[in-house]
């Protein structure tokens, strides 16, 4: 009899191990959950990327005024007589200096 109660512990700790740290047991799920909620997450932040292209989209076959603001936007692009100004900021013209040295290339075009 002693035997049989010694097997059926050794059964039941094997049982009990392969539930718990096997593939496909409980620590192995929740593992596989967490990854679930993060591909989801980054699934729903994708949809809504696609939902604004899809929306930029239909915005430039329908208006003109789109194309022109991404224009000038991405490409840089004015229209003519129009003039271009570059205003630089006296704070980050600070920080922009050269630091000591730190040999600067010259322009040899005067």
């Amino acid at each position: 009899m002693k035997i049989y109660a010694v097997f059926l512990i050794i059964l039941l700790i094997i049982l009990q191990l392969k539930f718990w740290f096997e593939e496909g047991g409980y620590f192995y799920n929740l593992g596989l959950e967490e990854e679930l909620a993060a591909v989801k997450q980054e699934n729903a932040e994708l949809k809504a990327r696609n939902q604004e292209l899809a929306r930029q989209i239909i915005l430039v076959k329908e208006n003109m005024d789109e194309i022109e603001a991404l224009a000038r936007k991405n490409l840089g692009m004015i229209k003519e007589g129009e003039q271009f100004m570059f205003i630089i900021d006296e704070e980050s013209e600070a920080t922009d200096k050269p630091k000591p040295g730190v040999t600067q290339p010259k322009d040899d075009t005067q």
